[in-house]
């Protein structure tokens, strides 16, 4: 017989853990698993990409502005929902943060499996990261999986007793999709002449540390005319940055292109994948560049089972900008590069076979 599991997130918005989920549901074996994939909100452009064996669900989440009256009428739809669907073998809080999805996969099956995307061990204090995970019931659940081996041993720091029940298992590769796509044409053609240097996420400065981007493009642009900085993507810092390149006159030099839902032109296109971020669990942006062979330039140290940024692929590169200024120069005048060729089929095969099989044993 079909096993049921349960999956909660958040939305299906276009980000990386939502690409990665929807990766995670097109390689599921349908023949062995019946999948509910209950949101918070239904919505999100990604939801027409997810297979059709997928039965999507919702559970609003109130925003009434009466504490009381809200946790009231969000503990009435979580119970009204696990009375009616009772019967998973196995259920997964996809989203760390959804305190929906986190109590929905708690009180859904015997089986609770909690994927973790991000290293929150890099953006809270002790005290802050205990309150962020004991409000999550983390102890509760039976397996705990993460994107890369650094996240995983930071919070075992915190939580010994999680050791035994944590996973590493980084996020499928959509290679084919990716490859696919990456032939689209484009709006912009990048100068083969330039240096061309390519930002895809989220503009965030608390977690992105973009700014240090902007200040690198700053102090390179007169000795490196040919410097040039794309960005790709929105969020809630994008006028901070306006200001700092129309300050600095860098428009030349540092290219705002917004949301674009098919980066993979771009990235085929450029020199570099930048990212110095304060935080991140693995991105999903390692993985694209894995597949369209560019290297990645990272703040941060990371691995998985397979890549180790910094050692097999990628560089890693300073957050302060002095040594960050020195770093880019060595590397534009050595014409430095860090890939690797890996058969991403496979690692796609070996991660599925992990993931059942945290499915399938309680």
């Amino acid at each position: 017989m079909k096993k049921n599991i349960l999956i909660c997130a958040n939305t299906l918005e276009y980000g990386g853990i939502e690409k990665s989920l929807v990766t995670l549901l097109n390689n599921i074996n349908y023949n062995k698993y019946n999948i509910d994939l209950v949101l918070e909100k239904k919505q999100g452009d990604l939801i027409k990409d997810i297979n059709k064996n997928v039965n999507i669900l919702e559970v609003k989440v109130s925003t009434n502005k009466i504490k009381i009256l809200r946790k009231i009428i969000n503990y009435t739809r979580k119970l009204l929902f696990n009375i009616k669907h009772n019967n998973y073998d196995a259920s997964v809080c996809y989203a760390t943060y959804s305190y929906s999805a986190n109590k929905l996969a708690r009180i859904s099956s015997n089986n609770k499996i909690l994927f973790i995307h991000s290293d929150y061990t890099l953006l809270y204090n002790d005290k802050e990261l205990k309150n962020f995970y004991d409000t999550r019931y983390i102890n509760e659940f039976n397996k705990i999986v993460f994107v890369s081996n650094e996240m995983k041993n930071n919070l075992i720091k915190i939580y010994p007793n999680i050791k035994n029940k944590s996973y590493v298992i980084n996020n499928l590769i959509d290679y084919e999709n990716i490859l696919k796509l990456s032939k689209e044409n484009v709006d912009i053609k990048f100068n083969k002449d330039n240096i061309n240097l390519l930002f895809v996420g989220r503009l965030d400065e608390t977690s992105k540390n973009i700014m240090l981007q902007l200040e690198l493009i700053n102090k390179l642009k007169n000795k490196y005319k040919n410097i040039r900085l794309y960005i790709i993507g929105d969020g809630i810092d994008k006028d901070k940055y306006i200001n700092y390149i129309k300050e600095n006159k860098l428009e030349k030099f540092i290219k705002l292109l917004g949301y674009i839902k098919n980066p993979y032109p771009y990235i085929k296109e450029c020199n570099y994948i930048i990212l110095t971020s304060f935080y991140e669990g693995f991105p999903v942006i390692f993985n694209e560049a894995l597949v369209l062979k560019k290297c990645v330039l990272s703040t941060l140290k990371l691995s998985d089972d397979i890549i180790n940024i910094g050692d097999n692929f990628g560089i890693l590169i300073s957050n302060k900008i002095d040594t960050l200024t020195r770093e880019i120069e060595e590397i534009i005048k050595n014409k430095k590069e860090n890939i690797i060729n890996i058969n991403i089929e496979q690692i796609n095969k070996k991660r599925i076979k992990k993931i059942e099989e945290l499915l399938d044993k309680e």
